[in-house]
């Protein structure tokens, strides 16, 4: 059955159900007024990103748990009534930046570690009396860039240090009052993050060349990397 007869509502249930077997993202051209319990569920069995898709009044625990079991940002999609903590849990096991999704009053140390530890970033979205030293290092040791959602009391040379080796690029959230340390100097100079650039082959060349004046790191040059 084609999107034109879907979207003209040329179509029996029947074969309705056949086609989103084979592909649960056309549940997209379904009106929510013409979807059932059974739609629902088809579609977000064959793709669990089709929930974005469905009638809210159609979910239930099962079609809620195949999705977010699978795809975690699809958490997003989901209802009052299923945002549980188990249900958050669950996506944050396979989509760590589902944590933005999660309402501030069911995250809990355990949740934040989890979705940090995975994913740095996520650290982004932690409610701000959940954040202390460990959950800071444990996010730029994961991705150097965290620094940038780490409180500056927090931001202490060690923290620091480890997020600039992580990525070179964490220099930018250093404190001033540290940016002149040499050993954050040196792991700018030799942090090993290229592969993150599109278009640029890891290893093999150096961005920038800092030199330490008094107000921290000046970029003088342009190079390649000297083994």
């Amino acid at each position: 059955m084609d999107i034109i007869r879907i979207k003209t509502n040329r179509y029996t249930e029947k074969e309705l159900l056949k086609t989103l077997r084979e592909n649960g993202m056309l549940l997209q051209y379904v009106p929510q007024a013409r979807q059932n319990h059974e739609i629902v569920e088809t579609a977000v069995y064959q793709n669990p990103l089709a929930l974005r898709y469905a009638n809210p009044s159609y979910f239930s625990a099962d079609i809620i748990y195949e999705s977010i079991s699978k795809k975690g940002m699809m958490l997003e999609y989901v209802s009052k009534k299923f945002l549980t903590y188990e249900n958050c849990m669950v996506a944050i096991s396979n989509a760590p930046m589902a944590l933005q999704f999660v309402p501030i009053e069911l995250q809990d140390r355990n949740m934040v570690e989890t979705a940090c530890r995975k994913k740095g970033a996520a650290l982004e979205f932690v409610r701000k009396d959940l954040i202390n030293d460990t959950l800071v290092s444990m996010s730029v040791k994961q991705n150097g860039l965290a620094l940038k959602f780490a409180p500056d009391n927090l931001k202490n040379s060690y923290v620091s240090l480890t997020a600039v080796n992580q990525d070179f690029r964490a220099f930018e959230y250093v404190l001033p009052k540290f940016q002149s340390n040499h050993r954050i100097i040196e792991a700018y100079n030799e942090s090993k993050t290229l592969s993150d650039f599109p278009n640029t082959k890891p290893l093999r060349q150096r961005i920038f060349n800092p030199e330490i004046t008094n107000t921290g790191v000046k970029v003088i040059s342009r190079g390649r990397l000297r083994t």
